[in-house]
């Protein structure tokens, strides 16, 4: 009988800033906090689903959360949601918004879309074998990161020009790759062991140097800069994805996302 593993990271999303982010609020940054914006905060979406909530996107007007067992969320407000039908009981990691689509990758090679964010299309990306922890549309493609099997897992890379024909990667480089984020025309992979790969194409790839050890969970660009967030509370940065520095410890604690929102790195 085959075993799944678990996610190392199975913790909730970060829902509630990404909600803030988008209605205009003071967040912590990755070098400073600010303490007023943070004193009190207001549970939203009470009894909606007692799953785990593992991202979130703003899209055609409506937040969209997702999670483990196939959930599905959404609002309108962010306060008041809705539990939807996904037609998947499979764990849904990440969601991306982009060309009025809706698209969200998880478990054995969950695949759903969505035109409204309410009925969702759902398929088998590549195979049942492959687990996904995040999805982008840049540079001109739709990318997907994750790994491949999980009893020997290797991390993979699947890339496609219009979301429907993926071209599959998998690479020894790390067994696991958990972010994926596009800027200065390079595509930037996190993965574990203070993994970080780099291609200006997603076909070939460059192991980086990262001078860090810890797992490196999330990565964005914004305003000409990379910045990197995992285990450890590890914060890294680098302006082209190849050159990286560490940018400082705030914490022990493993940092799970990091977005830019309001002229502040968040995470």
């Amino acid at each position: 009988m085959k075993t799944k593993v678990a996610s190392p990271y199975f913790y909730k999303a970060f829902l509630y800033f990404i909600f803030f982010c988008v209605f205009g609020a003071t967040f912590i940054s990755v070098h400073t906090a600010s303490s007023d914006a943070l004193d009190n905060w207001n549970k939203r979406g009470i009894g909606v689903t007692t799953e785990d909530l593992e991202a979130v996107v703003y899209g055609n007007n409506t937040f969209i959360a997702v999670g483990s067992n196939g959930t599905i969320v959404s609002s309108d407000d962010g306060s008041s949601w809705t539990n939807l039908n996904s037609g998947t009981t499979k764990w849904i990691k990440a969601i991306t918004y982009s060309n009025q689509k809706f698209n969200a990758v998880g478990w054995e090679g969950a695949y759903l879309t969505s035109d409204d964010g309410k009925q969702w299309n759902t398929q088998i990306l590549a195979t049942i074998n492959d687990y996904h922890y995040d999805i982008i549309n840049a540079g001109g493609l739709y990318v997907v990161v994750g790994f491949f099997n999980d009893i020997d897992p290797e991390g993979n890379v699947i890339n496609s020009l219009d979301g429907i024909n993926w071209n599959v990667d998998t690479m020894s480089f790390t067994p696991y790759h958990y972010g994926i984020a596009y800027g200065a025309n390079t595509y930037v992979v996190t993965g574990s062991s203070g993994k970080i790969l780099s291609s200006p194409d997603c076909d070939i790839w460059t192991e980086e140097t990262s001078g860090s050890g810890p797992n490196l969970i999330s990565v964005g660009f914004a305003n000409d800069l990379f910045v990197v967030v995992g285990a450890d509370g590890v914060i890294l940065t680098s302006s082209n994805g190849h050159s990286w520095s560490i940018a400082g410890t705030v914490t022990s604690e493993t940092l799970f996302d990091v977005q830019f929102c309001q002229e502040i790195w968040i995470t």
